[in-house]
């Protein structure tokens, strides 16, 4: 039986905190998560505890949502979640004046999740926190869910800006929608030439939130993945020579299935589809992806 998503982050529900705000000791990073804090307060009247990395313990984990600032350096909780391949925020990316407001869902395995306030610099981080503190209001879905009017919840958030980010622009999607299409043959050269731009189009998702890029990353995937089966099936000697993008597809996917451009159809299909490459390469003794992005994978769909 596949896992519940998690894809509802409680913030205050029942006149009771259900998040916990954390942020570096520095003063002034601790005031970021402290605006966070009083920004549910002002919403709801009930202000979740801020808090920093070294006073989080494991029981908070398995209780609350957690709300997180800063990157991969300064917050032990984010070193974490960057260490599993949940984010990429450290003190390099989103690098500058850039910040991400994203949503992990489900990280620790305790149906909890984590809003990612992230940013390599104090500038990038109080961007994200000015971003999420805006807006919150407007991504509340308590009301959608039929609770209480003084509850606070937000769906799925994926925002980013980075000047690493290298995204072609919006309407050259069709184009290289066609030439991913087209370069797909029967030869492993033309088959790992097409995975990596479909891994492609997954990041362009990942940094840009656009749907024609999920659409496209789910496209040429299920494409391929028809291609291979007509072929004979998955075959590590003829289809997969050791190659980047299969670290990165399992990396990527396991960050965007979350995503409305999905169906619970699509998802698995794609989750099976990464099984059944990662069996192929455990039968030649051989270690595909990144190792938690399939244990998570298979956790998913229950399989053993």
């Amino acid at each position: 039986m596949p896992k519940d998503r998690c894809l509802v982050t409680t913030i205050v529900r029942d006149g009771k905190p259900a998040c916990k705000v954390v942020a570096p000791a520095e003063p002034d990073w601790l005031h970021l998560g402290r605006r966070i804090a009083v920004r549910a307060r002002e919403l709801t009247r009930v202000q979740p505890i801020h808090t920093t990395p070294d006073q989080i313990t494991e029981d908070d984990l398995r209780t609350f949502h957690l709300c997180v600032v800063g990157n991969a350096t300064n917050n032990d909780l984010i070193r974490r979640l960057h260490e599993d391949a949940f984010c990429f925020t450290t003190d390099t990316y989103p690098g500058g004046r850039g910040f991400e407001v994203r949503t992990v869902h489900d990280p620790f395995g305790h149906r909890k999740n984590v809003v990612l306030v992230g940013g390599s610099t104090y500038e990038g981080a109080k961007r994200a926190t000015d971003f999420l503190t805006r807006h919150l209001h407007q991504m509340n879905i308590a009301p959608h869910l039929q609770w209480g009017e003084d509850d606070l919840a937000i769906a799925r958030l994926n925002v980013s800006e980075s000047a690493s980010h290298v995204v072609p622009p919006a309407e050259s999607h069709p184009t290289l929608l066609k030439e991913c299409l087209e370069i797909m043959g029967a030869d492993a050269i033309s088959f790992n030439a097409a995975m990596e731009r479909i891994c492609s189009f997954g990041y362009y998702y990942y940094y840009t939130d656009r749907d024609e890029w999920a659409q496209a990353f789910k496209t040429t995937l299920l494409r391929l993945e028809e291609m291979v089966w007509k072929q004979g099936g998955w075959d590590t000697g003829r289809w997969m020579p050791p190659c980047e993008w299969l670290w990165k597809l399992a990396v990527i996917w396991d960050l965007i299935e979350e995503s409305l451009c999905f169906t619970d159809d699509d998802r698995a299909t794609i989750d099976n589809l990464l099984l059944q490459i990662a069996s192929a390469y455990e039968d030649a003794d051989l270690e595909p992806f990144d190792a938690k992005a399939v244990r998570r994978i298979r956790e998913r769909r229950g399989s053993p």
